[in-house]
């Protein structure tokens, strides 16, 4: 799960699960050890932060397990 400061969620729009990055995840030994509903969390981060970026918003990310940074580094370089 991901939270987010200073920041309306409703503000970001709806987006479709991008099923490609999701299926590559879903193949990634990296990811092995995640959940699918971990996976889709961070595909759906991932997708937010491109629209951050598209808007010019700034951000932070912190997170609290390894392996879903680990899994995040991997797919935010693609």
């Amino acid at each position: 799960m991901f939270e987010l400061e200073n920041f309306n969620t409703n503000d970001i729009p709806e987006m479709q699960l991008d099923q490609d990055i999701f299926n590559l995840l879903c193949e990634d030994e990296t990811a092995e050890e995640l959940s699918i509903k971990a996976i889709k969390q961070i595909v759906r981060l991932e997708q937010i932060l491109q629209w951050f970026s598209t808007n010019q918003l700034s951000y932070e990310i912190t997170f609290e397990a390894e392996e879903m940074q680990k899994v995040f580094e991997k797919i935010h370089k693609i």
